[in-house]
């Protein structure tokens, strides 16, 4: 059963969730363990009605020769557990030039990575922005049991809606995110472009028509913590929060294979100096994806 635009009760707490309107967020911009309450302290605990979606960062390059097996690595994952993360694909160049690689993916590589030294080592995957618990390289086993600590550590407290239009002659598309809390916290947000379906060289791989799959092109905020939500307030319990991009594609990206992600971002720690995905939600570029709750699953 749908709960969009009515109130619906939050299992097992004395609050209502309300869909409202209009509350659109100024504070963006652009370029090419639990979440924080306001003056410190932890996430409380609900039982929450959304489905947790999480954002696997996959670090790779087109000259790793090891990076193909991360990458089967996270098809495991998916066929494991179906509608659980969302990959995107943070090229760097490593031995050759990445022609898929942008200034933004080393940022996020430095941010999360557990290499001490100024080398880059590929491939490597992390889970919702965050410095995962271990080192991991390409193992399923490793990538699963991250999932189920981060689920345990920072549990799924909110819910994220997209609706996107495209225009084909401006090649402008609009997207516009929406986000509920089940929590009084500061929150951030991303806003990605991902795009499969490129055809390009890999080593490591043996095929000469390597397909390339969540490669990211676009990260709409300037802040590896993610743009403001709220103009930086905490979100009221149950009001939907509402902030739109549009961004012209680049001649060279294909609109037909591209996906939007969106992605809710709390603190966690009591200073909000790092965020981490509480949720995320995705669709194909001109198309949308509603709210997803636990009984529709």
């Amino acid at each position: 059963m749908r709960r969009h635009g009515i109130l619906a009760p939050l299992a097992g707490l004395c609050m209502l969730l309300a869909s409202c309107a209009g509350n659109v967020d100024p504070d963006d911009g652009g370029i090419g363990g639990s979440a924080g309450l306001p003056g410190g302290g932890s996430q409380e605990t609900v039982s929450s009605v959304f489905v947790q979606k999480m954002i696997a960062m996959q670090f790779t390059s087109a000259g790793c020769v090891n990076c193909p097996d991360l990458a089967e690595a996270l098809k495991s994952v998916q066929g494991s557990r179906p509608g659980s993360i969302i990959p995107v694909a943070f090229h760097m160049d490593y031995e050759i030039d990445d022609p898929m690689s942008l200034p933004v993916c080393s940022q996020f590589y430095e941010r999360v990575s557990h290499n001490e030294s100024t080398t880059v080592s590929l491939p490597m995957f992390a889970l919702n922005f965050r410095r995962s618990s271990q080192r991991i390289v390409s193992e399923a086993p490793k990538m699963l049991s991250e999932m189920d600590l981060q689920a345990k550590e920072h549990p799924v407290c909110s819910g994220v809606a997209i609706q996107t239009a495209y225009d084909e002659v401006s090649r402008e598309l609009a997207v516009t995110a929406r986000f509920i809390s089940e929590v009084s916290q500061v929150c951030r947000y991303h806003i990605l472009l991902v795009e499969d379906g490129i055809e390009y060289v890999q080593m490591g791989s043996e095929t000469t028509d390597y397909v390339h799959n969540n490669v990211l092109r676009y990260v709409a905020s300037d802040d590896m913590r993610g743009a403001r939500l709220n103009s930086g307030k905490p979100l009221t319990v149950g009001q939907e929060y509402e902030v739109t991009k549009k961004i012209v594609l680049d001649e060279s990206w294909n609109h037909d294979s591209m996906r939007v992600v969106a992605v809710l971002l709390t603190a966690d720690d009591a200073e909000g100096q790092t965020f981490g995905c509480n949720n995320a939600n995705e669709c194909a570029a001109g198309e949308s994806a509603d709210y997803v709750y636990k009984d529709e699953k």
